[in-house]
């Protein structure tokens, strides 16, 4: 029993030391002093540093194009400004310069094939009347007819030849 005595008083003095240290705590708490002050706009500067790589972004390449020729002068420097659709160099193919030449040539064939058709309607006219002195002006014109017909087609592809021909100048000259 003596025991429990000794246990009991422990637990109590225990409470009681807690207690007492609790309330002398707050009696000796401090008031805290709060300073204020007003806000000042300012502007707030500084660097930040950060690895990357930098780039325009609008930045175009021009490759070289073998299939166009060689370069056969740069137009631009580095660092010039240009405007869409500026050259920026100029090629020179020996492939595309004999096809020009070979449209040219075919140009000048066209034409004088045309001329040619043009020259014998012209010839089958003197022929019709010197025909027409011989048989006739009605069976003249029967014989001339099947001629004349023949000769204003070969004008006709002759003159669409030309056009293709002209075509082809227009597209190697954009090349």
């Amino acid at each position: 029993m003596k025991k429990k005595i000794w246990i009991s008083t422990s637990v109590i003095l225990l409470i009681l030391v807690l207690v007492g240290v609790n309330v002398i705590k707050a009696l000796n708490k401090e008031n805290l002093a709060v300073k204020t002050g007003s806000v000042e706009e300012r502007e707030i500067t500084g660097n930040v540093m950060v690895p990357g790589t930098l780039s325009l972004s609008q930045e175009d390449f021009i490759y070289l194009d073998p299939e166009n020729g060689e370069v056969s002068e740069i137009l631009v420097k580095a660092g010039d400004k240009v405007v869409e659709g500026t050259p920026l160099l100029r090629y020179e193919n020996e492939q595309l310069q004999l096809e020009k030449e070979q449209n040219a040539l075919s140009i000048e064939s066209s034409y004088l094939r045309i001329n040619q058709i043009k020259e014998q309607i012209d010839d089958l006219d003197d022929k019709e009347d010197d025909l027409e002195k011989q048989v006739g002006k009605k069976e003249a014109k029967k014989q001339i007819d099947a001629e004349r017909d023949q000769l204003e087609i070969d004008l006709k592809v002759a003159d669409i030849e030309a056009r293709q021909v002209l075509l082809q100048k227009e597209t190697l000259e954009k090349k």
